[in-house]
């Protein structure tokens, strides 16, 4: 079941958000419109109905996270077709004209509604993709399957380990890598394939010393010294020395094209210091 709606704001930007619970097998439903035939249900946007939130602790972070609420107002209960029950149960699309600006999930067991009529406002918390690595171990071990995973452990490419941890998340999203690095100057596109590392580091002695795939992602680009962040869909792994340049390169991880971006100036005055709501 998808929940949709759009809004524009001060500037005549017209927003869409698109919410997928496809758990629920039920007719799809437009915010601003009944979504039952000759029901005064509705849903409504709030008079500041999406924040997308950046969390970037330093410039040491290595992973920086992007968050958003989504502000409704509602006059009957909604839980059972926006609650998440897992990480990734109910996806999040958010759109700037055709650009996405967030692409995520409800976050898990975390939706709260005051059940009182007429309407009562309430907000749907989301996180990136991201965000959620850190729910799910490396290769999926589980308390059930972990001897069975560890008899079978070798040595991975850097590569091969960080496609392990997006296989679920990458959508039709790319990896971008700013070929800083390399063992040798020819081979900057090539650093994650051209080292290797023993599985029984990321798994450890038992199922408690297994990594999440955020720890994992966290200690390969530590040792490299990059970060990454979900842009839109895409995810770009970086240095802070590339994103100064006049032109940056990257190589997408996933089918070795390149990829060029020129960084955009911001001039902040009093033009850009105004207010984002939509009354």
């Amino acid at each position: 079941m998808k929940i949709t709606g759009q809004f524009r704001d001060i500037n005549n930007n017209i927003y869409t958000v698109e919410i997928d619970n496809p758990s629920v097998s039920a007719a799809g439903i437009v915010i601003g419109e009944h979504y039952n035939e000759g029901d005064d249900d509705l849903l409504y946007f709030t008079e500041e109905p999406i924040t997308i939130d950046f969390e970037f602790d330093d410039l040491f972070s290595v992973i920086a996270m992007h968050s958003a609420t989504i502000n409704l107002y509602a006059r009957d209960f909604v839980g059972n077709l926006l609650y998440a029950n897992n990480a990734r149960s109910v996806t999040v699309l958010i759109k700037k004209g055709n650009d996405v600006i967030f692409d995520g999930y409800v976050e898990a067991g975390t939706f709260n509604q005051e059940y009182s009529n007429p309407y009562d406002s309430f907000t749907i918390n989301c996180v990136d993709k991201l965000s959620t690595l850190k729910y799910y171990k490396y290769k999926d071990i589980t308390v059930n399957n972990f001897d069975n995973v560890v008899t079978g452990l070798g040595n991975v490419t850097l590569h091969d380990a960080i496609n392990l941890a997006f296989a679920d998340i990458i959508g039709g999203g790319h990896i971008y890598y700013d070929m800083s690095k390399g063992l040798t100057s020819t081979r900057e596109n090539l650093v994650f394939d051209d080292i290797r590392i023993s599985e029984q580091v990321f798994v450890g002695d038992d199922y408690d010393s297994v990594m999440d795939n955020e720890q994992m992602l966290t200690e390969i680009l530590r040792y490299l010294n990059l970060h990454i962040i979900q842009i839109g869909s895409d995810f770009y792994i970086y240095d802070w020395d590339s994103i100064k340049k006049q032109n940056t390169q990257w190589v997408n991880l996933i089918d070795n094209e390149i990829h060029n971006t020129n960084p955009t100036k911001v001039v902040l005055n009093a033009d850009t210091n105004a207010s984002d709501g939509t009354n």
